[in-house]
């Protein structure tokens, strides 16, 4: 098993952010990451991986502008076949960052801090996700974020490359509405209607309008919690809790 440390610094490419890298491999097996320094660069590590027993571990990830901090790929076919654990990961955002992992089955990542911090120098038309995920097997657990704009975890289990909703779990491949029914009987495929809704706009109006049909007395009661919406209404004020914030 082979183990890499290494430093870097300052490998940027402002006109394609998907270039200048770190470290990069395709079909490695046996490697650990350890304690590598990667600073001001587009992107930090891109490998793939076959097997099982590789990590990312003891690094630090700064300043990092193009297009992922950590882009590993696994085999996608069963648990910890790359654990990327106890790094220090910061993307920077002018307009929007780079997601500070990409991933494509088989990880687990745990004890990492994520950070998106501001620059005024521009970095990336990249989404700013901290996780961008795709596959099987994945695993987040007992990680930090601090000031993340935007999502921490992109990932829809409901979606596949067919654009029908579908989920995959265990080997089995199911319609949403199967699934749903077998395993989640209060579980939705549709889209609740707000009173007024974009996405990313900052003045959205998540109550639900008068008119849905998705959420409204749909819920579950956490009545033993609590028993007030985000305004401090009781709830609930139909036959069931509303999902989401509002009732």
């Amino acid at each position: 098993m082979d183990r890499i440390t290494s430093p870097s610094k300052n490998l940027r490419n402002i006109i394609d952010r998907t270039v200048s890298h770190c470290i990069v491999g395709y079909n490695n097996t046996g490697i650990i990451f350890d304690h590598i320094d990667v600073t001001n660069c587009n992107n930090g590590i891109s490998v793939s991986f076959t097997g099982t027993g590789k990590e990312i571990r003891f690094s630090n990830f700064t300043q990092i502008r193009g297009d992922a901090a950590l882009s590993v790929g696994a085999d996608g076919t069963s648990w910890d076949e790359i654990e990327i654990h106890d790094n220090y990961i910061e993307t920077l955002v002018n307009n929007t960052p780079p997601p500070g992992q990409s991933s494509y089955g088989g990880m687990s990542a745990y004890r990492n801090t994520f950070k998106v911090s501001n620059t005024s120098v521009y970095t990336s038309s990249q989404h700013p996700d901290i996780f961008q995920l795709q596959g099987n097997y994945l695993k987040i657990y007992g990680n930090e974020f601090i000031n993340v704009g935007d999502s921490h975890i992109d990932y829809d289990c409901y979606n596949n490359s067919t654009k029908a909703p579908y989920i995959y779990y265990n080997g089995t491949s199911s319609p949403a509405a199967s699934w749903i029914a077998a395993k989640e009987p209060l579980g939705k495929t549709g889209a609740p209607t707000f009173v007024s809704y974009s996405p990313k706009n900052i003045n959205n109006n998540l109550h639900l309008a008068s008119t849905d049909n998705v959420a409204k007395d749909a819920g579950v009661s956490l009545g033993s919690y609590f028993t007030t919406d985000k305004d401090g209404i009781t709830r609930p004020q139909g036959s069931a809790w509303n999902i989401g914030a509002y009732e």
